[in-house]
């Protein structure tokens, strides 16, 4: 099997895209700079928002429960963009957004 490959051509741009992040520390942290991502996701619009191509994913992955994920996200919610899956637990548990 090959590898895949990390070049880029001019149809790349209508291929999905997949985020995944960790909470603490990179996207929670600073609120400015997590709604300014928000905006950018959920773009056009914003100024200089990435146009995202369909079927493009927001994943987040953190050592928190779900129950201190929910509570981050009910408190966070003006600023932070809600993920299609979540991955919590250190990994050990899996959730998609209905």
């Amino acid at each position: 099997s090959s590898a895949p490959s990390s070049s880029s051509s001019a149809d790349d741009s209508s291929l999905p895209v997949l985020i995944v992040s960790d909470l603490d520390g990179t996207m929670v942290g600073d609120d400015a700079a997590t709604a300014e991502f928000t905006a950018a996701w959920h773009g056009p619009g914003a100024s200089g928002a990435m146009m995202l191509p369909a079927g493009s994913k927001l994943v987040y992955s953190t050592g928190r429960s779900l129950e201190s994920f929910v509570k981050l996200i009910n408190e966070k919610r003006m600023v932070m963009a809600t993920p299609e899956m979540l991955i919590c637990a250190v990994g050990t548990k899996v959730y998609r957004q209905k």
